[in-house]
């Protein structure tokens, strides 16, 4: 692939999680009772973690959301995203296979489409998913970032560019 084919994968990777990111905090940012609710619902964290993670969460997925599109601190924002991804993945099977929930997981926060996009089981599926475009995004910033030899397929076989 080209240079410039790694850099709009890169880019659609970031755009993909980082916008979902960007609109899931917005739609908890909106309603944050009803999203402390939707966490303690988990049962895995005591009421005044559940209170603390209702008010920080979202603004932590809202600004490691647009810095993951904007491309500031990318390696940085997407060990972030990718952990927040992991807890939640964890939380969801959880919820999913030891509670038997099957219903929204306040992800979405006030937004419908997005509880129901993500919640289980697709939800497992939809947060396995962005972890493997961080993972496509990485590969990307490694294929074209200064120093990084890509193979260029145009350029005939063996051959590379900087």
């Amino acid at each position: 692939m080209t240079r410039g084919g790694w850099i709009a994968l890169g880019l659609v990777a970031r755009l993909l999680v980082g916008g979902l990111f960007v609109l899931t905090a917005v739609g908890k940012i909106g309603d944050l009772p009803t999203f402390a609710a939707e966490i303690q619902d988990y049962q895995m964290v005591p009421l005044g973690v559940t209170n603390a993670m209702a008010i920080v969460l979202p603004w932590l997925e809202l600004l490691a959301g647009v810095l993951l599109i904007l491309g500031v601190w990318r390696a940085e924002n997407r060990w972030l995203i990718g952990l927040m991804l992991v807890v939640f993945t964890i939380a969801k099977a959880y919820a999913y296979f030891a509670l038997g929930q099957t219903g929204s997981c306040g992800c979405g926060g006030d937004i419908a489409w997005l509880n129901t996009l993500l919640a289980n089981p697709q939800g497992l599926l939809a947060n396995v998913a962005m972890i493997g475009l961080l993972l496509l995004d990485a590969l990307a910033q490694r294929r074209t970032d200064l120093g990084v030899r890509v193979l260029d397929e145009s350029a005939g076989p063996g051959a590379a560019v900087a």
